[in-house]
């Protein structure tokens, strides 16, 4: 590096008289220590001029009489590797900038856009940038070692070998000041792997390692040239995606990290399948390097509460958005303390069992000042910060006071059902743990039901099976829920020990109405039957799709048609009254177990 005493010695290489007067001035001007500053007017004097004495930089017009364009920087970094290039030209054409950059020049700036002060910024960074390239491959190659080492560690994740952090950010500052002269886009693209925990959790952090390894060798080696990739820590990656037209095209290097990523790995004889949720934010909407991470690591959990997509973009009513889930994680956090969550209970009606009763669990939440907030606005939140078990105690306490006056009020229940989140079952323990609170509570494992999302369980299939396995032989039965949501393929249909399966909505919907529909769902059903698996038509509204679904033998029934969710109180008044031992023969017209919606 230069000290501040020492001069800087320039070559300009320009024809026109005028335009080396004006950039003279310019460089006079805007120096902050001496300058030696040489003039040619043609590229061969400058060459010679180049081999006769060293020079800190060279300002390089393309359009010289013995010049040969962008072929002119190959040349010179060519003759004189470690010569800072800055390309001045009246061109104002924005695939000459990123021939000449990709050529080897550190950097280029229109005639028509230059002044003293970015001419002096400009010149400072080229001389800059090169010197600590030139350093960084020097300290690979010097016999110390260790200063490489030590230089490289600045720089460099130890374990993947990637730009770290704090490298990055330099990058990327870098990066915006050029994209913010050329006029151009970036896209950084924040993401971390699905599934790593379990990983970690299952075959041990050796193997978490050579997975990061793995994924940082790919995304090396895969992507464009001009990208960079940095390990931000644990397993999170960030990707800069430079010189873009416009913003859009980030969606396409996403949609690349995620294929590069979801290729199977075989690691120490474990074959592994991961996948990526990815958050991009882009430049010029957003302005700074920190803002564009805070804003595609929060794009980023937005695609992987949302389950819906691998990728989203930022946007400023996401960060609305997320300033509310905010304010419902902490009330969440409380809410079951100070009794503002709740648990009412959903009735499940059976076409075969009368006078045996099933109900499912369901939160409800009230907040003082947020007034009534959605199964939808906070069971996201719940499972983003782990607070699926402290709701799942709660159920199962709820349910456990349910199952008491039932058995006391001599009331025949066949299952009491709760929800759990697929992320739970990534806790290796989880099932244990669960068994252990049934017990604890009182409870039959027989008379409980949980209820497991099909989409968590498709991505967890590993993970997920032993533990509902465990659960299913000790005498617990299982529920696959939103069945027909996602892409489960029916052979796993007998290898999931599942006692029902719940239609989702999307396939209830009008099956009374003409359409395949109804033909898929009889199939589905007949399936179900032949694996020895009950089906329950979730969600049903009206009589039209109740008998739809009774006339393909649909075996259980549950909502607003049948009852609204209701206080214990209220459904065990309901059971009460509706017990074979104190009620009236039941009309035809009448769906089975039916309770007044309140």
């Amino acid at each position: 590096m230069l000290t501040e005493a020492e001069s800087l010695k320039y070559l300009l290489v320009e024809d026109d008289p005028l335009d080396t007067e004006i950039i003279t001035a310019m460089l006079h001007r805007g120096a902050s220590r001496p300058l030696d500053l040489s003039m040619a007017t043609h590229f061969s004097t400058a060459c010679t001029m180049l081999r006769e004495s060293p020079f800190d930089a060279i300002i390089l017009d393309l359009n010289l009489p013995d010049g040969f364009g962008t072929r002119t920087i190959a040349l010179l970094v060519e003759q004189f590797p470690t010569l800072p290039i800055v390309i001045l030209t009246g061109t104002g054409d924005d695939d000459t900038a990123i021939a000449c950059l990709q050529m080897g020049a550190q950097d280029y700036i229109s005639k028509n856009q230059v002044n003293a002060e970015l001419l002096s910024r400009v010149m400072h960074y080229a001389v800059e940038r090169k010197l600590i390239d030139l350093q960084l491959k020097k300290a690979l190659e010097v016999a110390d070692q260790r200063n490489a080492e030590l230089s490289l560690l600045a720089r460099t994740d130890s374990l993947t070998g990637l730009p770290n952090r704090a490298y990055f950010f330099e990058v990327a500052e870098q990066s915006i000041a050029s994209a913010k002269r050329m006029n151009k886009s970036i896209g950084l693209l924040y993401f971390d792997l699905n599934g790593f925990k379990a990983v970690n959790d299952n075959y041990g952090h050796g193997v978490g390692d050579s997975v990061l390894v793995e994924i940082g060798r790919r995304l090396k080696h895969q992507l464009r040239l001009g990208d960079t990739v940095a390990r931000m820590g644990g397993d999170e990656f960030v990707v800069l995606s430079t010189v873009l037209d416009d913003s859009v095209q980030s969606y396409s290097v996403a949609r690349k990290i995620h294929n590069i990523i979801s290729a199977p790995m075989l690691i120490e004889g474990h074959n592994l399948t991961l996948t990526a949720s990815i958050g991009i934010a882009t430049y010029p909407e957003v302005s700074s390097v920190e803002q564009l991470i805070k804003g595609a690591d929060l794009a980023m959990y937005e695609a992987k509460s949302s389950g819906q997509h691998f990728a989203c973009f930022y946007t400023k009513n996401l960060a609305a958005k997320h300033k509310q889930q905010r304010l419902i994680e902490v009330k969440l956090d409380m809410a079951i303390d100070k009794g503002d969550m709740t648990m009412v209970f959903q009735p499940i009606s059976s076409t075969d069992q009368p006078g045996v009763y099933s109900a499912e669990a369901l939160a409800r939440w009230h907040d003082n000042s947020m007034g009534n907030i959605s199964t939808a606005r906070f069971i996201p939140v719940a499972e983003a910060i782990s607070f699926g078990d402290h709701l799942s105690n709660y159920a199962l306490t709820c349910l456990a006071s349910l199952y008491k006056r039932c058995k006391t009020d001599n009331i025949h229940l066949n299952r009491l059902v709760m929800n759990v989140f697929g992320n739970q079952f990534m806790m290796p323990d989880y099932s244990q743990r669960l068994l252990d609170h049934i017990h604890l509570l009182g409870l039959p494992p027989a008379s409980v039901c949980i209820e497991v999302p099909e989409s968590r369980l498709i991505k967890h299939m590993g993970v997920c099976l032993p533990q509902i396995k465990f659960l299913k032989s000790h005498g617990v039965k299982i529920t696959l829920d939103n069945f027909g949501s996602g892409d489960l393929a029916l052979r796993h249909l007998e290898e999931i020990p599942l006692d029902y399966i719940k239609l989702d909505r999307s396939l209830i919907d009008n099956i009374n109405k003409a359409g395949g529909k109804a033909k898929l769902v009889r199939a589905l059903i007949s399936l179900a039957h032949t694996l020895g698996i009950r089906v329950i038509a979730g969600s049903v509204e009206h009589d039209g799709e109740y008998q739809a679904l009774l006339d393909m033998q649909c075996d259980e029934f549950q909502g607003f048609f049948f009852s609204r969710p209701m206080d214990q109180a209220t459904l065990i008044h309901q059971w009460q009254a509706r017990r074979p031992d104190s009620m009236p023969a039941q009309s035809s017209a009448q769906p089975p177990n039916s309770t007044q919606a309140v």
